[in-house]
């Protein structure tokens, strides 16, 4: 017998002997039982064998296995999970043709256009062996390449070797032949990828690239962001299978300016105070991993420390969204014809998000959309105490936090900041970007040396509807 399962149940093959019945349906045959026989179809929802279906969106790819038989490599859920994001493990199964009247051929030809794929034929990957626990290597040797491999899609690799070499890469590579770009890493090498493509002459032509990204960092927040509305556990199986899918959807970014002059895209996240403090912090315990923010941001909350400062918001034109189950519509900027609001005084946190979650196990903006023009702007303010903080913080995981009145919850096209106060940090996508003088002494060790590029001062931020594209669940 062909069929075998692993004592690990992650390598499931499955043997069938077909045959040809007519243009659109096969007969199978179990090896094991030849007494089983039943009708398998192709069609645009996957592979109907029986009553069983090969869901096509499990599929990584159909492969001529030699002679009368392919193999369909495909990835189905497994066991059970919050929200339906179950892992997925692997399942070979190889079928058999027993005649040779062209049924094969009409399968390997057929599958690709009834599951709309090939879009996808060549891929730049970016890999930053060093981020995170230092397993994106090892991430793309077991399991990206490998399916990229059964999917039929050409690749590209090349690994970093410091800090802005993505940017160096794109800002200058041919990437006329390439139908994506993928990084195999955390959120910083995307942010990279996305800031060196904003520097080409053809710049305006780089945001119809699909940008994927195959998490092995430590927060992984934008990973988790374009795999959760469709139901995705935040994994590489699950990004691979969304790359090979070919899906897409517009992202947008925001201009950072300082005195008319562009300094940087974002498309995670701009932080001040709470959320700024824990990501620089947390550098200094890295090696603990992902809990390093978990840890800092419970010192932090302890702390709590306050910074002066100001922010306007400018709201969307048609601003009547509700917010369910939140107190948070009550903090909407008002229709008074400039659409902006201003907010001053004292702030405990300012954190401006592109993107559903910060980081894998935090779904900082729950009502955040990918292309919808606006950051979502969460607020806190000095007077909330520290028990209700950390409420909130124990909340982030599944987005309860913004149920919570003491959060100010916005949507705004632009952003105007401006600290009033020499103690703080902005950070741009978890990057320290700028330091107020006072706060400076404090920074972890390997932040005193660095040369900052924004002064800690007025920032604009300008958010671009659909500048970017992404491959999503």
């Amino acid at each position: 017998s062909r069929s075998s399962i692993s004592t690990m149940g992650e390598n499931i093959q499955q043997s069938l002997l077909a045959q040809s019945v007519d243009d659109q349906v096969a007969q199978v045959q179990l090896k094991s039982d030849p007494r089983n026989v039943v009708d398998a179809r192709l069609t645009a929802n996957g592979i109907h064998i029986g009553k069983t279906l090969i869901l096509a969106d499990d599929v990584a790819g159909i492969k001529d296995a030699g002679g009368n038989s392919i193999t369909v490599h495909s990835y189905p859920r497994r066991g059970h999970g919050c929200f339906g994001a179950r892992e997925r493990a692997e399942v070979e199964h190889t079928i058999f043709f027993g005649a040779d009247d062209g049924e094969k051929q009409r399968w390997l030809d057929e599958w690709g256009r009834l599951w709309n794929r090939g879009a996808v034929r060549k891929l730049l990957v970016l890999i930053n062996p060093v981020g995170g626990k230092k397993q994106a290597r090892s991430i793309w040797d077991k399991v990206a390449c490998k399916m990229f491999h059964q999917a039929g899609i050409e690749v590209e690799v090349v690994e970093t070797t410091h800090q802005g070499h993505a940017v160096e890469i794109v800002s200058s590579a041919d990437l006329s032949a390439v139908d994506g770009i993928v990084c195999v890493s955390g959120d910083g090498l995307m942010v990279e990828v996305v800031n060196g493509l904003q520097q080409r002459e053809d710049a305006h032509a780089m945001g119809a690239i699909p940008l994927g990204i195959i998490p092995a960092g430590s927060g992984n927040g934008l990973a988790t962001s374009f795999l959760f509305k469709g139901g995705e556990k935040c994994d590489a199986t699950s990004s691979v299978l969304a790359i090979i899918r070919g899906h897409v959807e517009k992202l947008d970014a925001a201009r950072v300016e300082q005195e008319g002059e562009t300094r940087f895209y974002s498309v995670l996240s701009i932080g001040w105070g709470l959320a700024s403090d824990t990501d620089v912090e947390s550098d200094a315990i890295r090696w603990c991993g992902p809990v390093r923010f978990t840890i800092q941001g419970v010192l932090n909350i302890a702390k709590k420390r306050v910074y002066q400062g100001s922010l306007r918001l400018l709201s969307p034109p048609t601003n009547n969204e509700t917010f369910p189950n939140s107190t948070t519509s009550e903090h909407q900027p008002t229709q008074d014809g400039t659409r902006w609001k201003t907010l001053e005084g004292s702030f405990s946190m300012v954190w401006a998000v592109n993107v559903t979650h910060c980081a894998f196990d935090n779904m900082t903006a729950p009502y955040a959309e990918l292309c919808d023009g606006c950051f979502d702007v969460l607020v806190v303010r000095e007077e909330v105490p520290r028990s209700t903080i950390f409420g909130m913080f124990l909340e982030m995981e599944k987005g309860n936090h913004v149920k919570n009145p003491s959060v100010e919850y916005y949507k705004a096209q632009e952003l105007i900041w401006e600290p009033l106060t020499s103690e703080g940090m902005l950070c741009v996508d978890g990057e320290l970007v700028a330091c107020g003088k006072d706060t400076v002494p404090n920074l972890p060790s390997m932040h005193q040396a660095k040369m900052l590029p924004m002064d800690y001062g007025a920032t604009h931020i300008k958010i671009q509807q659909g500048l970017m594209t992404a491959f999503v669940a």
